[in-house]
């Protein structure tokens, strides 16, 4: 077997790329690379035992376009490949949204290649990058501050993309093209030194290969290295992270100091997801060690730490405009809580057996005591609840419950028609409307969860 189709095939096992009776979509542009992808997968079918696809897409910004689709499309016809293509209008709405070209070009033709890939029944989509292309990646990435995840992103399976070509060399694909006789066409912009990676491709790295020949081989190896460490550390992260979590959103403090620095920042950098950032969890990790009880992170984004736990949230409103009708008897559903409320009429005389009255998610009431109808609302300012010892500030309330400032907005309030609380759901009761020696009839309240808000 030729030298490269067994590179590519180790490439395709070692990274674990393809599975035996998989379709890939190939995305072909006409470029060398992907022209060549397309004649190595086409051989490799049968031993890979897989069925391969070609899309191409027209981006609408090159007049050339029209003409290299139709080179593509016949190489496809040629090798018996089914051929998809689409066009799109990414200069036209680069103008009229001033966003980035490449960023809008880049977005329209990958929602293309999903699509073709969701309607017929492809599992994975091919990418033509070689190694020099990743070499050029790794360089940006590291320039602009990456870890490990992001220096090596190009050799894991990113989703539904896969590289089978990441291994080989700009020049073995030259090579092996020339002599196969693949077709292909020259897009002139891979030459523009306005676009960042054509300055490392034809500036940067030369200069550095003028002193380490070997550099692409080199920073491949390492890549290769980091990989396989990179796996390591997020699944011991994984561990890790499952082990601090005390609730939804919500870490031991403890826990979390006793872990060494390379799992905390990566606990942080999945916490905090698009905002992180080294500074920003170096930031939280100081947080975690001082006195302060919360901080401003970046916009609208704040941690907060209790004596045993911390937990990350957004700027909150103080409340939910929104109030409901309680059904009696029946179920009412609140969705902004994530629950329902159930409730029964029962006769005293028949016992409250059915009900755990040290369930905290439970609130009996004297029936003929209550002020129907009866509403759910939410918290408004200057809330007060009846209790034992007189009347408590709801906000108090909060504080002395040790809940969480985050959620005290969406704790629903169960109200009589005076608009005095009744229940403070799945926290406390009211003294309103208590069961009395002559009570005949209660009205039992159940809260149940159908999510995890509270």
């Amino acid at each position: 077997m030729e030298e490269i189709l067994e590179k590519v095939l180790n490439t395709i096992k070692k990274y674990e790329l393809i599975r035996r009776r998989e379709k890939i979509l190939l995305a072909v542009s006409g470029g060398i690379d992907s022209m060549t992808m397309l004649y190595i997968l086409h051989k490799l079918r049968n031993i890979l035992e897989i069925e391969i696809g070609v899309a191409t897409f027209d981006h609408g910004i090159r007049r050339e376009s029209a003409e290299e689709i139709k080179i593509v499309e016949e190489f496809s016809k040629k090798l018996n490949v089914p051929f998809f293509y689409g066009k799109g209008n990414a200069l036209e709405l680069h103008l009229e949204t001033k966003q980035n070209l490449e960023d809008v070009a880049r977005s329209q033709r990958f929602n293309f290649l999903r699509e073709v890939k969701d309607k017929n029944g492809f599992s994975k989509i091919g990418l033509a990058h070689n190694k020099n292309d990743f070499v050029e990646t790794f360089l940006m990435h590291l320039f602009k501050g990456s870890g490990l995840s992001g220096l090596t992103s190009m050799l894991n399976k990113d989703g539904d993309l896969i590289r089978p070509l990441i291994e080989v060399k700009r020049e073995e694909i030259e090579t092996y093209a020339r002599n196969e006789n693949i077709p292909y066409v020259v897009d002139l912009t891979n030459y523009n030194l306005s676009y960042e990676r054509n300055r490392l491709r034809y500036q940067i790295i030369p200069l550095i290969m003028s002193s380490y020949k070997n550099f692409v081989d080199h920073i491949f190896n390492v890549s290769d290295i980091m990989f396989y460490d990179n796996n390591i550390l997020e699944k011991i992260n994984k561990i890790e992270l499952k082990g601090i979590k005390k609730s939804e959103n919500e870490y031991s403090i403890a826990l979390f100091k006793a872990l060494h620095l390379s799992i905390k920042r990566r606990i942080l950098k999945k916490l905090l997801e698009e905002n992180a950032n080294f500074e920003r969890i170096n930031m939280v990790i100081e947080f975690l060690n001082s006195n302060k009880k919360r901080m401003n992170i970046g916009k609208d984004l704040y941690i907060s730490k209790t004596k045993d736990s911390f937990y990350f949230e957004r700027a909150f409103p103080f409340t939910i405009d929104k109030s409901y009708i309680l059904e009696v008897p029946g179920e009412t559903l609140i969705p902004e809580a994530g629950l329902k409320i159930i409730t029964e009429i029962v006769d005293i005389d028949k016992g409250l057996d059915g009900f755990n009255l040290n369930d905290k998610n439970i609130a009996i009431f004297d029936f003929s005591a209550l002020k129907f109808p009866i509403f759910v609302r939410f918290r408004k300012e200057g809330d007060t609840i009846e209790i034992e010892n007189g009347k408590k500030k709801l906000q108090d309330l909060f504080v002395d419950l040790k809940i969480r400032r985050d959620i005290r907005y969406k704790i629903p309030i169960v109200v009589d028609n005076d608009d005095k609380i009744l229940w403070v759901c799945g926290l406390r009761r009211s003294t309103r409307a208590r069961i009395e020696k002559d009570t005949k009839k209660a009205l039992c309240l159940r809260a149940v969860l159908i999510k995890e808000n509270l």
